[in-house]
């Protein structure tokens, strides 16, 4: 039901299975779906009365467990914006293919409160800040008693027109681990780890045909408070539009030197036409890539990607079936798009 100033919906969902899901005897999964079938129904809000936008959703599924989220969007002024969010997510709710604002993977075992605040003191200028607070009440892969974290970010960002900005980002994140990863080990004392992020970033509308972007980022991760490993990104991005009648191309440039998984660093690049890649990267080595779109008639378009990946100091890169001898490993993709 759709009005001007509010909207609600009662949604309903069932899944039928073939078969029963299996289900490991580990304690952190005794509220895992073990049923071949599923059924979730619920309530969904959002209004605006002024300045305040609210919004919502109440769910539950058919072993009676609950799961909320409900927010608020608030225009101060017309340059302070100000969010607030809480999920309550019950344990032993369960669902497929669900997706919500939270910290875990799964849509369940888990509370939380975020805010959020934007304010942009002039024109081209935005601060924004963030900071939430999460629970687990019952155990986590790794995480053997109920725990809890908080994630803080600050921004600024500049914008000097339409297509170029520079911008400035701090990321602090803190969560629960297992002090020992021996599995005799039935007790286990829960220590923090704490991971924190900056990253640099410079985008630049050169001219009509070329675009250039450049991205530092330097991350450290923490284990009770020592530092444990560190991690550097840099890459530099050149774009370019109609160069040669309708051909467009992306060339990309990367250096990383990350210690080691728990400091990998994330960065998205572009790939084929429906499609995108956000790999991960550790160890230390440097990457390209080179894409190009090309129409070759009114409704059909040729795209491909040639990149190429080189790791110092090793000899392998992967293990088991996915092992490949040497320091380098290289990929090509074409696609006709109709």
């Amino acid at each position: 039901l759709k009005h001007e100033k509010f909207s609600i919906a009662l949604n309903a969902v069932h899944y039928q299975l073939s078969l029963k899901k299996q289900k490991d005897d580990l304690v952190y999964h005794l509220y895992d779906l073990i049923d071949n079938k599923l059924t979730c129904i619920s309530f969904d809000y959002s209004t605006t009365l002024s300045n305040i936008h609210f919004f919502g959703e109440f769910a539950m599924s058919d072993n009676y467990a609950m799961a909320s989220v409900n927010g608020a969007l608030i225009s101060v002024s017309k340059n302070v914006d100000v969010s607030f969010l809480y999920r309550n997510l019950s344990p032993r709710y369960q669902s497929l293919n669900a997706n919500v604002f939270c910290e875990s993977y799964n849509v369940n075992n888990e509370s939380g409160f975020y805010s959020g605040f934007v304010f942009r003191p002039r024109l081209g200028w935005q601060f924004s800040f963030y900071a939430d607070y999460f629970k687990f009440p019952w155990l986590k892969y790794s995480v053997n008693a109920p725990s809890d974290g908080v994630e803080y970010n600050l921004s600024a960002l500049y914008t000097i027109n339409k297509k170029s900005e520079l911008g400035l980002v701090f990321r602090s994140k803190t969560k629960l681990q297992n002090e020992s990863s021996d599995e005799n080990i039935q007790i286990k004392s829960l220590i923090p780890q704490q991971r924190n992020d900056i990253r640099f970033h410079v985008n630049l509308n050169l001219n009509e045909k070329i675009s250039l972007s450049n991205r530092l980022e330097i991350s450290n991760y923490k284990i009770n408070n020592k530092l444990s490993s560190n991690g550097f990104l840099f890459y530099t991005d050149w774009k370019c539009n109609h160069i040669f009648k309708n051909l467009g191309s992306e060339f990309r440039l990367l250096f990383f030197d990350v210690s080691n998984y728990d400091s990998r660093i994330y960065a998205f690049e572009n790939d084929l036409s429906q499609s995108f890649s956000i790999p991960n990267y550790s160890g230390d080595g440097f990457k390209y890539f080179l894409t190009f779109k090309l129409p070759v008639f009114k409704k059909l378009t040729f795209y491909g990607k040639w990149s190429s990946i080189t790791y110092f100091n090793t000899d392998y890169i992967g293990d088991s079936l996915n092992k490949i001898e040497g320091n380098k490993k290289s990929e090509c993709k074409l696609q006709l798009f109709y």
